[in-house]
C-alpha cells in the first residue's frame, strides 16, 4: 500500500542526477525530493514528509521531449543534458527549490507503485479570449421550464 494518494503535492528538491534502470539499463534522469505538503483544493495540508524520485527515462527523442516539457513546466531551460549534470562546469541546479508534483498511483506487476510527475500548467484563457469564443459559440437561453 502507498503512502500517498492520487494528488498534488508541494516538494522539495534535495539532489538531481542521471542513471541508469536496473532491469533494462536505460538512462533516465531523476530528481529526488522530500515531500512537504499535500493540496487540498488550492489549500496546503500536512502530510507523511518522505524521500520520493521523480524519474524521466531518455531511451528516444520522446524521452527527451517529455524532460524538456516538465522542466520548462519548472521553469527550467537547458541547452544539453550535461546542463543537468551537478559535476558540469556551470550546472543547472533545482536543489532547494519548492516545485508542485503530481503523484499517480498505478497497478505494476500487480501491486500499487506510486508515479511521480509533473503538475502541467494551465493555459487559461483571459477575458478577451473568452469574449471571442462567446461570439462564435453564442450561448442560447434555455427554454422557461413550466
Amino acid at each position: 500500500m502507498s503512502t500517498y494518494t492520487n494528488g498534488r503535492y508541494l516538494v522539495e528538491i534535495i539532489d538531481q542526477g542521471f542513471e541508469t534502470s536496473a532491469v533494462k539499463n536505460t538512462p533516465a534522469f531523476f530528481l529526488q525530493f522530500r515531500v512537504l505538503q499535500r493540496y487540498q483544493g488550492s489549500a496546503l495540508q500536512d502530510c507523511p514528509q518522505f524521500e520520493r524520485t521523480y524519474r524521466q527515462y531518455l531511451a528516444n527523442t520522446q524521452g527527451l521531449q517529455i524532460l524538456q516539457r516538465d522542466l520548462a513546466t519548472l521553469g527550467v531551460q537547458f541547452n544539453d543534458l550535461t546542463d543537468l549534470d551537478l559535476g558540469s562546469e556551470q550546472p543547472v541546479s533545482l536543489i532547494g527549490h519548492r516545485v508542485d508534483l503530481t503523484c499517480t498511483l498505478e497497478l505494476y506487476q500487480s501491486r500499487e507503485v506510486e508515479r511521480w510527475g509533473v503538475t502541467p500548467r494551465r493555459a487559461k484563457l483571459d477575458l478577451s479570449a473568452v469574449k471571442a469564443l462567446g461570439q462564435q459559440l453564442p450561448v442560447r437561453p434555455r427554454p422557461a421550464s413550466k
